[in-house]
């Protein structure tokens, strides 16, 4: 157990800190994906073709990544948010803003997460992580 993620690897402390304290863009939190768990984003909805989702091995969803108007969080402000939809056991998580129940997911399951909220070191890590874990 290295960095509290069981199997991480050396190259991870370059991740960790390009994903900290700050806003993350979805091709950051792509390409970690694809480092750690071999990954790439399917987009499968003509409808949206910005929606984008990641498999685990038995092809199960661990995440999906949308731009969505704000409103659709409950959030009073105009506009439009990147958010990763992931699977979480605990919905104490949501704090309303910067992780939500889930839009378009069942909410007892999945979180919505925002990429344009200030992250602190290895949160998104240890989400993404716990989601990939709950997709088995």
């Amino acid at each position: 157990l290295r960095n509290g993620m069981p199997g991480a690897r050396e190259d991870d402390m370059e991740w960790k800190e390009m994903l900290s304290g700050k806003t993350l863009s979805r091709e950051k939190l792509l390409a970690y994906a694809h480092a750690r768990y071999g990954t790439s984003a399917e987009y499968l909805w003509e409808k949206h073709p910005s929606y984008g989702v990641l498999r685990n091995a038995k092809g199960k969803w661990y995440a999906m990544f949308m731009r969505i108007p704000k409103r659709r969080l409950l959030i009073d402000e105009e506009g439009e948010c990147e958010v990763v939809n992931l699977k979480a056991a605990a919905q104490e998580l949501v704090d309303h803003q910067r992780i939500f129940p889930a839009y378009h997911m069942n909410k007892k399951h999945w979180i919505s997460v925002r990429l344009d909220a200030r992250w602190e070191s290895g949160e998104l890590e240890m989400l993404l992580e716990n989601s990939h874990q709950l997709s088995d």
